[in-house]
C-alpha cells in the first residue's frame, strides 16, 4: 500500500491534470492514520493490534513526511509517534533493530533509519550521525563478496543510498 502511494504521490506532482489522484493520496493518508499500531508504528496488516516493525515503519514515514511537504494534511502527532518508534529500534551505536524487541540489529536497516529520522533536511536528531558512520564503515570494511551473501542487501543498498543522499555526500 505505501509503495503504490508513494507512486500516486510522485505522479501527482508531476502529473498535476489528474487532480483525482488528489483524493487518493488524501484517503491514503487516512487508511494509513488509522492503522498506527499502538506502539506508533506499523506493519504489513491494517489493524491497529500486534507490534510493529522497522522496514514498513520506515517506508510509511518516508510517505507521511513527502505527503507533508506536498501539501497534504499529515498529523505531527502520527509522524512523531512513527519517529518514536524508530528510535526505540536504534542504539546509540547506529545499528536498528527490525521489530523494537528483536535481539540482533540488521543491516539493511540501517539506510531506513536514515530515511525515517531526517525531516526536510534537518539531520539534527542524535541517531542520525553515528548511524551515517556506522553505516560507511560498515560498507568500507566488507567485501564485495560479504556484500553479496548478505540477506536482503539489495534491499540495504537501495535504503543507504536514499539515505546518504540527504547527508549531501
Amino acid at each position: 500500500h505505501v509503495y503504490c502511494s508513494m507512486a500516486l504521490l510522485i505522479a501527482y506532482k508531476d502529473l498535476t491534470w489528474h487532480p483525482e489522484l488528489k483524493e487518493v493520496i488524501k484517503n491514503s493518508i487516512e487508511i494509513i492514520s488509522k492503522n498506527s499500531k499502538d506502539d506508533g508504528g506499523w506493519r504489513y496488516d491494517f489493524n491497529r493490534e500486534g507490534y510493529s516493525d522497522m522496514s514498513v515503519s520506515s517506508n510509511v514515514l518516508w510517505f507521511l513526511k513527502a505527503s507533508k511537504k506536498a501539501g497534504f494534511v499529515v498529523s505531527d502527532e502520527l509522524i512523531n509517534n512513527g519517529e518514536n518508534y524508530i528510535v526505540s529500534c536504534g542504539s546509540p551505536g547506529g545499528e536498528f533493530l527490525y521489530r523494537s524487541f528483536s535481539l540482533h540489529a540488521t543491516p539493511n536497516m540501517v539506510g531506513l533509519g536514515l530515511i525515517a529520522l531526517h525531516k526536510d533536511g534537518n539531520l539534527d536528531n542524535s541517531l542520525l550521525g553515528v548511524t551515517r558512520d556506522h553505516m560507511v564503515i560498515d560498507y568500507n570494511k566488507s567485501t564485495i563478496e560479504e556484500l553479496k551473501n548478505r540477506r536482503y542487501q539489495l534491499y540495504g543498498c537501495f535504503y543507504a543510498s536514499i539515505g546518504m543522499y540527504y547527508f549531501g555526500d
